[in-house]
């Protein structure tokens, strides 16, 4: 499923990513990003994709600026929603291995590949499936990861 933002969503985006960005560094939260991509466009793809998902389902975006270390992106519901983002379309969905800590974890984590203004939802894993030792891989740190071909389709 390919959504794609208009000009004023993706200034939003960048709005929003730079903001993010700022405050968390300004605050000293970790940056646990593991693709060796710059951080701040990282982070505004990242936003780019919340609004696409947004878009997709009928949402509220998240438009907070506050401090966002390791919290979900959406409820809907009842179930947390943790939105993936890549430049890569053939990527892996990769989870932290904090995120099975219940304090950041996530119920449903979704795969977007693309950037601005086009995003491609490749699919989602619940929790329980991608937070699998058997999933836990070395990039640059250790990661839970799974391909495309074992995400489940986008409802």
């Amino acid at each position: 499923m390919i959504i794609r933002l208009t000009e004023t969503e993706c200034e939003f985006a960048r709005m929003l990513g730079a903001k993010r960005r700022g405050n968390n560094r300004a605050n000293n939260i970790t940056d646990k990003l593991v693709a060796r991509e710059d951080p701040m466009d990282m982070d505004i793809q990242g936003v780019g994709a919340e609004l696409a998902f947004a878009k997709a389902y009928g949402l509220y975006p998240p438009f907070d600026i506050g401090i966002r270390s390791g919290s979900c992106d959406f409820v809907v519901n009842g179930k947390t929603i943790d939105v993936k983002t890549s430049k890569h379309q053939n990527a892996r969905l990769i989870v932290a291995p904090d995120k099975i800590n219940e304090d950041h974890s996530c119920d449903i984590y979704v795969l977007a590949t693309g950037e601005l203004p086009s995003f491609n939802f490749r699919g989602y894993a619940l929790k329980k499936d991608i937070c699998n030792p058997i999933n836990l891989i070395k990039l640059r740190s250790m990661v839970y990861a799974l391909g495309i071909k074992d995400l489940k389709n986008m409802p």
